[in-house]
């Protein structure tokens, strides 16, 4: 039993769920959310586009039954583990390793 279906809006559920921790209001649409996200940082221009490409075709599953392939859920599941990955863990790695390094010394006259 092949659940890609499922599975494509799922992965486009768990992006708006990683839209909404990092601030970005749940109501606005998917396009205003990718916007907003790109505004404030989290993602570029590139990432945006992906997104949106992830997005529409979560949408198209979810409204139109679309059945993506496993190389396209593939690639969809790609795009959200790297949104994830950047956003969620190594933001969090990156803020121990900004905390571990020592000040640089006092330069002498």
């Amino acid at each position: 039993m092949q659940l890609s279906v499922l599975a494509a809006i799922g992965i486009r559920t768990t992006f708006d769920r990683g839209a909404e921790l990092l601030g970005i209001d749940p109501g606005r649409t998917f396009r205003a959310k990718l916007d907003d996200l790109r505004d404030q940082g989290f993602i570029g221009e590139t990432e945006r586009d992906s997104l949106q490409l992830m997005t529409e075709a979560g949408n198209a599953s979810a409204h139109r039954g679309w059945r993506p392939t496993d190389e396209q859920l593939e690639t969809m599941l790609q795009l959200i583990e790297s949104f994830i990955h950047r956003n969620f863990i190594l933001r969090h790695d990156v803020s121990n390793l900004r905390g571990a390094i020592p000040a640089r010394p006092q330069r002498r006259p």
